[in-house]
Parts: structure tokens; sequence; C-alpha cells
């Protein structure tokens, strides 16, 4: 999983070095997932860029790591927690707004792709294909303080649907459930403009 990290934070960088004047950026945001239906709670953090056409109006671009802790309902045996990390990356417009002499609020709808897919076992039973690489639907809201003239302090929050993360059905003698298709989370990080 270092290694995917490790390409996405090279490939945000490369681009951003593209074209290095005002209407890029770059924002690193460590945070943390809450806990929402079989989704537990756990880190998660992104690499962001960004193109700006306008100052209100730009295309975003991001790499997401989550660390994947989840819950499998299986009703005649118990429930049963995994970890299994994931990717996702997405894109999408951002539109910005000033609050204050230093400050903007953004937001962004997101489309992306996750990449992770997984077979569980649990109770003697298996279950392919558990978090298939799916697309992924998004909406961010945030607020940026820029303490110096192109950097910032960022704080946002997200929530990702995934669509086909949501399984049950019979494996073995057991009966399974599993909806890990909402997600939400609070990042903290800095974001860079070029």
């Amino acid at each position: 999983m270092m290694k995917k990290a490790l390409i996405g934070v090279l490939l945000l960088l490369a681009t951003v070095g593209l074209c290095a004047q005002e209407k890029w950026s770059f924002s690193l945001l460590p945070g943390y997932q809450f806990s929402n239906g079989d989704s537990r709670a756990g880190f998660v953090g992104s690499l962001d860029g960004a193109y700006y056409f306008t100052d209100r109006v730009g295309l975003h671009f991001a790499y997401m790591y989550n660390e994947g802790k989840f819950r499998m309902n299986v009703p005649t045996a118990g429930n049963f927690d995994f970890k299994h990390d994931y990717s996702l990356v997405e894109v999408g417009p951002e539109f910005v707004g000033k609050a204050g002499q230093k400050g903007q609020i953004y937001g962004q709808i997101n489309a992306g792709y996750t990449f992770g897919s997984t077979s569980v076992t649990a109770y003697g039973m298996t279950v392919n294909n558990v978090m298939g690489n799916d697309w992924t639907f998004g909406l961010a809201f945030g607020y940026r303080y820029f303490f110096y003239t192109n950097v910032a302090f960022a704080v946002q929050g997200a929530y990702h649907h995934i669509n086909g993360w949501s399984d049950s059905g019979w494996a073995g003698p057991y009966r399974f459930s599993f909806d890990g298709t909402n997600s939400w989370d609070a990042r903290v990080g800095f974001h860079w403009k070029f």
C-alpha cells in the first residue's frame, strides 16, 4: 500500500510542477473516518490537486487512502470485524468563495473509482469480492485560512458513496450481510497555491 501512496504523491507533484503558476494547488489532508453502517472508524488521508479556471471555479483531482475497517454481519454466528485498506481516485469541479480577508470556503462534487477488491474468510465461509473495484461519488466542503500568501491551513469534511459495496447472501452454511457504501470523514492539513 505504501507503494501506491508513493506513486500517488509523485503523480500529483509532477502534475502540479508542470505549470508552476497560481492557477494550480496541492493539498495534504490526513484525517479520520467516522463509523457508519458497516464502515468502522479509522485513518483516512488524501493528496489533492486542482487547476483553477477562474478565482471561483476549478477542476479538483485527488488520491485518497483509507485504512479500511469494516464489519460483516453473520446473524447465526455474530459480527466479524475485518481490516482491508483501499485507495480511491476522484475528479470533479471545485467552487470557491471568499471568507474574510484571508479565508476561503469551498465545495467539491467528485466522481471516482476505488481499488482494493478482497475476499473475506470468517467462520469457515469465504465471501469473494466483498469490496470490488467500483465507482464512487462524493461531496466535500471546507475552509482554508491563508496564513502566508500561498500557504493555507485547511479543514475539510467529505462524504463518499461507493457504488456496489453492499452485499448479502449465503456462503456455506451462513447467511451474511455487508454494507460499506457510505463513508463520512473529516480532514485537517495544508494547502499550497502555485
